[in-house]
This record gives C-alpha cells, structure tokens and sequence, in this order.
C-alpha cells in the first residue's frame, strides 16, 4: 500500500461545489487534495443554465475550465480515483482510494452529490436532459411554448403544475395512474385549461431523444414535446458519512449544520449531497462559503497549537 503525503484538507467530489471548494482553499495556501470519479450527475444533462458567464455551456465544458484554471495552484493535488474508506483518528482522517492510496489529511469535504434512479418508464431514460427536466428555471425558457408534461402524483403537484405553466399554457399534468390531487385542485387546474390524465403511462416515445409522444397503457398516445418532472428518486453517491456516523434525513440527505457542518468535528458536506437538488450557481457557493469557515477553523486551531508550544 502506497501511503501519500499529508493535506490540510481532502474534496471528495468533482462538481462545482467541489471544485469552488478547491479554488479557495488553494488560494487560502492551503494543501488541498481533490479526488474525483469523473462521473458527475449533470454528465446527461445536454446544457447548463442560469450560470452567469456559462449560460448554455455544456456541464463538462465548465468543469473542464474549472480544472484547467486550478491547474495554476501546486497546492492542489487532483487525483482521478474513488474514495472507498475513510477512518477518523482523534480527528484527523485517513482516505483509502480504488487504487490503493492512502491519505492523511485535517479536514474533508463531502461534495459527492447524488445519483438519480429513474422511473421505470420505458424510454424516459433516453430523454432526461434532453426534453425531460426537474429544474424549470434552469431548463423552461430553451422550451418555452412548446406543449409540456408534467410528472408526478404527490401532494406537491398542484403547486408545481401551476409553476410549470408559467413557461407554456399548454400544459397536461400525468400522475401515472395515482394522484395526490384534492378534487378542488383538480377543478381549479381545469379551469385554467390543464387537463389532469390518471392513466398509467406505459411509454415515451422519442427522436434523437426529443419528445415526441406519450404512450398510456390503453394504448392511446398524447403529443407533448417537453416533460416536466416533479420527483425523481435518489440514492447517495457515497456511504463514507453513514460510515463516519452521519445520518440521512426523510429525503435522503445528509444531515448538517451552517456552511455545510456535520455532527463530526471536520466533516462537512455540501451540494446536492446535503440538498438533493442544488443547481451549478448554488453548489459554487457552498464551496466557497464552506472553504472560508474551514480555513478559519485551520487558521484557529494552528494558533493555539503555536501558543501551547511556546
């Protein structure tokens, strides 16, 4: 087993909560060890937007500058690998990575984000982040007008159907054979001309992964261009904070404090990891805005080591 040197702090995570993370913390002089798989969740979606200066690049193109810009700092170390183990010892950690490398380091950050497990529709998979969508307002306006579907059967779909049509008035809202309507909501979306279709849906039908037909389970088919979805069930990216100690929520996030803290003293954890859903703009900010309060605990705890060996 090859052991690696020692880092003030390790990113665990690729994305641009991650990589924001690791801009500051290099700026902040410190020795800052980022490990990434390479298999970010946005990797299917076909653009970015609502990311002043990168509105409609394409997510790998944004993270390829990122990296490229973080190449300028020797004190970051970027290793392409997977963490798979992580010990606390008084706390410091030490990291096991897939290719065997260990590492020693003060402080880790968590910014792993989620992986989405489809619904078991066929062709929906083909679809996602072309013409299928969580995010209206980082995906409404390329689609606006166009004859939309909304996804979904809880309780939250009055409201978002409602919100959906803000970028087209011609919306159909599917709860896929269930739904969590009230009757006053469903005549109340009838009245503003969405109709509400509870048959199970048995199909999407594409062209080059654009939308173009809905299959119901009687065999008849409904044209829409663009599907809205309300939920999309996730799992972790990562086990290594349940490991450490750290729970999930009744979403499925980790639990945490401000700025990205957890109930173990030098881990914190941000982006979607934390939020399920976080947005490129939103995850940058965690980054930074973790960065600046684990320099500060750094800075703090070095300050007191130097006065107790004086």
């Amino acid at each position: 087993m090859k052991v690696a040197n020692y880092f003030d702090v390790a990113i665990i995570g690729g994305g641009p909560a991650g990589l924001s993370a690791a801009l500051i913390l290099g700026r902040a002089n410190r020795r800052v060890l980022l490990i990434d798989e390479g298999k970010p969740r946005n990797r299917v979606t076909y653009e970015s937007h609502g990311f002043l200066t990168q509105d409609s690049v394409k997510p790998a193109q944004i993270r390829q500058i990122a990296q490229t810009q973080l190449e300028k700092y020797n004190n970051i170390i970027y290793k392409s690998d997977v963490a798979i183990d992580i010990n606390n010892t008084n706390n410091h950690f030490e990291i096991l990575t897939m290719k065997n490398d260990v590492f020693n380091v003060r402080k880790v950050i968590f910014s792993t984000g989620v992986k989405d497990k489809y619904p078991p529709i066929v062709g929906f998979e083909d679809i996602y982040g072309y013409s299928a969508f969580l995010c209206p307002y980082c995906d409404g306006w390329e689609h606006r007008n166009k004859p939309f579907a909304v996804l979904g059967s809880t309780n939250k779909m009055y409201d978002y159907t409602k919100e959906i049509s803000n970028w087209s008035h011609d919306t159909i809202l599917f709860t896929n054979g269930q739904s969590g309507l009230t009757f006053e909501q469903e005549q109340d979306l009838n009245l503003h001309g969405i109709q509400v279709i509870k048959k199970p849906i048995q199909a999407f039908q594409n062209k080059e992964r654009m939308l173009q037909e809905i299959v119901l389970d009687d065999g008849s088919t409904i044209a829409r261009q663009v599907l809205f979805i309300q939920h999309i069930d996730i799992e972790q990216a990562t086990a290594l904070p349940s490991k450490l100690g750290i729970k999930l929520n009744e979403k499925r996030a980790f639990e945490t404090e401000r700025h990205g803290k957890t109930n173990i003293y030098g881990i914190y954890i941000i982006g979607d990891a934390k939020n399920i859903f976080s947005g490129v703009m939103k995850a940058g900010y965690e980054g930074l805005e973790a960065a600046e309060v684990i320099n500060a605990e750094l800075i703090e705890e070095d300050w007191k080591q130097q006065s107790a060996d004086r």
